[in-house]
């Protein structure tokens, strides 16, 4: 919203834009130089308006960005074998191609109390771009929780059903206070890695129901051991496909119980070595 205050005979123009906070006042000189004849100035009096405009988009890009070590976790583990993977693709981007998906494809956050930074999802993607090299990301802001005390901030959290706090081998919950501090403390777990092999093959279609992948470790860490390696993680994989397409997964979300075609299992879920 931007409001414009101007006066005949006064000095200045005040403008006001809410993005992330107030803005200084522009000020314009009298329209009428020390002569006391029309200054060509007056024209240009709605300048400070276009001068103020472009600081104020750039003042909101710089504040939509924010250093990936000050993004908190809201999930105790993830795949490293997926962060394996997005860090490939990082790799094989050109800078501005990289640029572009990145600014696509924005964290999603929610503010909590002492503007604390908490990513609600793409965790793999953050933790991929700090493994690259890039310290900040873009990010967007679903909610400001910062007017909440620390139990309705986790309550809030838990009801919005942006919060997981089941750690990598499946035991849970723990106390939400008990998170990583960053992304560099998530664990891995390998079952996790399992079940985005198993989706982007096509054994199971994505799902919105929250942190269906997860529902797809916690299922498989039951039924398979995974073995530490590659060759361990493909004999893993290639158990945990029958057991995807069968009944004993229907009551999962995204199950549809077919095989996909074998050019969609070798797309790229195969796995790329230990990270």
């Amino acid at each position: 919203m931007q409001v414009a205050d101007m006066r005949r005979g006064h000095d200045r123009v005040r403008f006001s834009r809410r993005v992330g906070g107030p803005f200084p006042e522009a000020r314009v000189r009298k329209a009428r130089n020390a002569e006391g004849r029309p200054s060509f100035r007056r024209r240009l009096v709605t300048w400070p308006v276009l001068a103020e405009e472009k600081a104020a988009d750039l003042f909101y890009a710089k504040a939509m960005k924010k250093a990936v070590l000050d993004l908190k976790p809201t999930q105790f583990a993830l795949g490293l074998r997926e962060v394996s993977r997005k860090i490939y693709k990082l790799k094989e981007m050109g800078h501005n191609a990289r640029h572009d998906y990145l600014n696509s494809r924005p964290i999603p956050v929610v503010i909590s109390a002492k503007k604390h930074y908490h990513l609600i999802d793409h965790h793999h993607q953050a933790r991929a771009c700090w493994e690259f090299g890039i310290e900040e990301l873009p990010i967007e802001v679903k909610a400001d929780f910062s007017h909440l005390a620390p139990a309705e901030f986790w309550g809030a959290m838990h009801k919005s059903h942006w919060i997981h706090l089941h750690d990598q081998f499946g035991h849970g919950p723990h106390a939400a206070h008990l998170l990583p501090e960053d992304i560099r403390g998530l664990a891995d777990d390998p079952c996790r890695s399992l079940s985005w092999a198993l989706r982007h093959a096509g054994f199971y279609e994505k799902s919105t129901v929250a942190f269906s992948e997860f529902q797809w470790a916690d299922f498989l860490r039951k039924e398979i051991i995974v073995e530490p390696g590659d060759e361990g993680f493909e004999r893993a994989l290639s158990a945990a496909e029958k057991i995807a397409s069968s009944p004993l997964a229907k009551h999962l979300p995204g199950w549809h119980g077919r095989l996909p075609p074998p050019s969609d299992r070798s797309r790229g879920a195969r796995p790329q070595g230990d990270h």
